[in-house]
């Protein structure tokens, strides 16, 4: 499941960094692009904390709520082409 969500987040990958070079300025591009992997390496430490917790709980339900999260937030963050 690691892999699958790790290789997910990685197909997306580029994508968003063509979107991102498509309509950000290039003086402020270096600044974005490191706000964007502190934004997603916040966000992976809290995901990964609490879920975490409640694979000690239960884990079909961890798998349940990763599946959620993931085609929610992909369906919400779909970038305009």
């Amino acid at each position: 499941a690691i892999f699958l969500i790790m290789g997910a987040r990685q197909s997306r990958k580029p994508l968003l960094d063509s979107y991102l070079q498509e309509h950000i300025q290039s003086h402020h591009r270096a600044t974005i692009n490191s706000a964007v992997s502190m934004v997603s390496t916040m966000l992976i430490i809290i995901t990964n904390s609490f879920m975490g917790a409640i694979v000690d709980y239960s884990l079909n339900l961890a798998l349940a709520l990763l599946g959620v999260f993931g085609i929610t937030f992909n369906l919400i963050s779909r970038p305009e082409a």
